[in-house]
């Protein structure tokens, strides 16, 4: 009996091969392997009225001459439908009445290599005989209960699903800035997104849980005397005694019915807070960078071939979105071309010197300005001499003034430092501003705990300095900044050819990471802060809005931000990192004040958990172990045990990342070694092996005269061989001796 093959070329011919097999090789396999029309094609030389009859017989029809004849196609589906629903049926797994089966099937369906037509006709069957069999044998009552519950609880979760997506916060707005602009710009609108909603959160628990409470059920009332305009700029005046700051809320119990203890709630919601930030930023950051660079770590695959044939939205149903959808399609090509069309040219010894020495400069000249700014900073709250409320809006001023400017600077002097990829320019950046702000937060925390934690309130005080520390954020960096975007506009417009302007993406970004930090620093003292912070955002966010769509123009150097919101993410972590340590400074070892707030019963703030809920004296076992553990040697041990748990895991990685490369490398010989082997056979059934022997022509490495007087090439096996200098392939005859074919008789 004859092999019948296929060609690996786009012809639809079949070539006899003389290895016999059985028909049943071919029948196993799905109806779209060897299609009717091709079966009916064959001679009957080749078989072809043998297979024709045998798939006949398998789907229970007789396949028409005909093909175009809509019942034959029909019937052959039906009858083959009906033959794989007959063994579906034979597995009492799939059916069962149960959602776990119900996925099961799906599942099935889902995998198996059939037209469409087909899978309906299947599922339909498949469903009717579940229900006959059910009818037969009725579920239990609590078991029919635990399905029902299931089924509705998977829906809702679907409905809740569709839901949150068509109510999806500025969505509009996001798909025009990114069919304009590109993904980059757009990254740093989905972070402002995302973080807008995180503060939403955010003044929520806060305002449920220890605002209203107060306000509802305390006899101190909110203050209801004349108020000014100043006051809201400077947070003083009626403000002072609001239920904005810290020294509102009192140590009582408050609530007769249901006691409700306002130090407890203040020190656990404000825990929550931090630990739910903490948490859901953290979270957001790992999953982000394994999705930017563990899972592409090998490079992106097929890019423009996804892009091109699976990047449409199909749900798209009106003109405008299938417009910004086509825009940012095209914005995403020209990310990727960029991206596979840049070439690092090999600098001279000359060029490289030239580049690390501006690179150095720019370095040491960013420190010395980052440096002098604090010194600066601290020099001005030390020696200001400036009396009324002018004295307490300088300092919001000057900071506020430098974390404008300081970071226009710093991307003016990125730019003379040759990076090549935008990105890389952008990371710097981003990391200098960092920088700068958390030595000015760092100086203005230092200076108010240093001088002013002896006044009255001092708690007060300082949340009435990141109050004004925020709402100047506002004035100078978004309004201030806007209007003067704005000036600029019009005069390249009528001075110049180009009138637009270029969204400078790292000083927005650090622009909303500093007021975040503000926010989280300011948030101990002010628990009304969340709600200007969420007033705040939705005003920023349109005037930004406004701002890239009409003044600004696409960058000249399109760059895939997949990374970028990665590294927006771990920005901010490392900022909630480092307010985490300065809370927990304060709440260790600042006195509180005695004449307000919530723990002014304690002495310090972290004894509302040590003395008022665990009730742990000073001469108690589990305080002395407390005080152990917390002692810096200790701090100090565990630390080092953390690092080289780090350095470990990181090893561990890079071990299995070599492993994963030399595993990908086997896979890409093995891939090849067939390749060239399926060539062969190729050859073989083709019957130019002999021709090309005699021509010698084929594969010079695989032909030595000599050795044709000893060995028929047309019986034995070929091994490949690697050598020092290359490698080549050793012919096996059928008598089990070798000869290497890129050597002499004489060895291997």
């Amino acid at each position: 009996m004859e092999r019948i093959m296929s060609q690996p070329s786009s012809s639809t011919e079949f070539q006899i091969a003389k290895t016999p097999i059985e028909y049943e090789e071919i029948l196993d396999k799905p109806l779209s392997e060897y299609s009717i029309h091709r079966l009916s094609q064959l001679s009957n030389k080749q078989g072809g009225s043998n297979l024709k009859r045998q798939f006949e017989a398998r789907v229970g029809g007789t396949i028409r001459s005909n093909l175009g004849t809509n019942n034959g196609s029909d019937n052959v589906l039906e009858n083959h439908a009906n033959f794989i629903v007959s063994k579906m049926e034979q597995d009492e797994a799939l059916m069962q009445n149960s959602p776990d089966a119900d996925e099961l099937r799906r599942t099935a369906l889902r995998d198996m290599p059939q037209c469409l037509t087909v899978k309906r006709s299947v599922k339909d069957k498949l469903s009717l005989s579940v229900q006959q069999k059910s009818k037969r044998r009725s579920l239990g009552c609590w078991k029919l209960l635990k399905y029902r519950i299931s089924i509705q609880f998977t829906k809702f979760k679907i409905s809740i699903k569709d839901l949150a997506y068509s109510l999806e916060l500025w969505y509009v707005p996001l798909k025009k800035i990114e069919g304009n602009f590109g993904t980059g710009v757009a990254s740093f609108f989905k972070f402002f997104r995302w973080l807008f909603l995180l503060n939403v959160l955010t003044a929520l628990i806060s305002t449920c849980f220890i605002v209203i409470p107060k306000v509802i059920f305390s006899s101190n009332q909110e203050p209801s005397g004349n108020w000014s305009f100043t006051d809201l700029i400077t947070g003083q005046g009626f403000l002072t005694n609001s239920s904005l700051y810290y020294g509102f809320f009192t140590n009582e119990i408050i609530g007769s019915i249901l006691p409700y203890s306002m130090p407890h709630a203040y020190f656990f919601t404000m825990l929550f807070i931090y630990v739910v930030s903490f948490v859901i930023i953290g979270f957001s950051a790992a999953r982000s960078y394994k999705r930017s660079f563990i899972e592409t770590e090998g490079g992106l695959k097929n890019a423009f071939a996804n892009k091109i044939f699976c990047g449409w939205d199909f749900n798209i149903a009106t003109k405008d979105a299938a417009e910004l959808k086509s825009k940012a399609i095209f914005s995403e090509l020209k990310e990727l071309i960029w991206d596979f069309a840049k070439t690092k040219r090999k600098k001279s010894c000359y060029e490289r010197f030239l580049v690390v020495s501006v690179r150095i400069f720019a370095n040491i000249l960013i420190l010395s300005l980052t440096a002098c700014t604090g010194a600066a900073l601290w020099y001005f709250l030390e020696n200001v001499s400036v009396d009324g409320d002018m004295r307490v809006l300088l300092a919001p001023i000057f900071i506020n003034s430098i974390m404008t400017l300081m970071p226009m600077l710093l991307s003016f002097v990125v730019k003379y430092e040759d990076y090549k990829d935008p990105k890389t320019a952008l990371y710097m950046t981003l990391s200098r501003t960092f920088l700068l702000g958390t030595i000015n937060i760092a100086v203005l925390v230092t200076y108010w705990l240093k001088n002013d934690n002896k006044s009255a309130c001092w708690e007060t005080l300082l949340g009435q300095e990141f109050y004004r520390m925020i709402i100047f954020d506002f004035i100078i960096a978004i309004l201030c900044t806007a209007l003067l975007q704005i000036i600029l506009f019009f005069i390249f417009k009528y001075c110049t050819k180009t009138a637009f302007l270029e969204f400078d993406i790292a000083w927005n970004t650090m622009q909303i990471i500093y007021n975040q930090t503000l926010f989280w620093v300011g948030l101990v003292f002010s628990p009304l802060l969340p709600v200007v912070i969420v007033i705040k955002l939705f005003i920023t966010w349109y005037i930004r809005y406004s701002v890239v769509l009409f003044l600004c123009k696409p960058s000249t150097k399109s760059w895939r931000a997949a990374q970028t919101s990665t590294w927006f993410l771990f920005m901010i972590f490392i900022s909630l990192l480092c307010i985490g340590v300065l809370i927990g400074y304060i709440i260790s070892y600042i006195q509180t004040s005695e004449s307000c707030g919530p723990f002014n019963d304690y002495e310090h703030i972290y004894e509302i958990i040590t003395i008022g809920v665990l009730q742990l004296r000073t001469n108690s076992t589990v305080w002395a172990v407390v005080l152990f553990v917390t002692k810096p040697g200790v701090i100090a041990l565990i630390a080092i045990f953390l690092c080289a748990a780090i350095y470990y895991a990181r090893a561990k990685a890079n071990s299995q990342k070599e492993i994963v490369k030399q595993c990908r490398n086997m896979l890409t010989w093995s891939a090849k070694d067939k390749e060239y082997l399926n060539s062969l056979a190729f050859q073989v059934t083709k019957g130019q092996w002999q021709y090309q022997l005699q021509d010698k022509t084929f594969n010079p490495h695989l032909f030595d005269p000599s050795l044709t007087n000893h060995f028929d090439y047309r019986t034995g096996d070929l091994d490949r061989v690697d050598y020092e200098n290359g490698s080549g392939m050793r012919f096996r005859a059928s008598t089990s001796d070798f000869q290497d074919l890129n050597k002499d008789n004489s060895g291997y």
